[in-house]
């Protein structure tokens, strides 16, 4: 999975992110930063929610 920081990008263009992703059988899902966090510590991966910033999601992808 990566983590995604949008910040003010536009809501059209976040549509056509999504799109895209989902070409490549991929997913995005916008979260909120309390629940990221928690979610990466209980993954053991709880260094990685430093960077979670401002407006972000997840793009979850087969193989990654």
């Amino acid at each position: 999975f990566f983590i995604v920081q949008h910040g003010r990008t536009p809501a059209n263009s976040m549509d056509k992110l999504r799109a895209k992703l989902r070409s490549t059988h991929s997913r995005y899902f916008a979260i909120k930063q309390s629940l990221g966090k928690i979610a990466l510590e209980k993954s053991g991966t709880k260094p990685l929610s430093e960077n979670l910033k401002g407006a972000c999601g997840f793009v979850f992808t087969p193989g990654a």
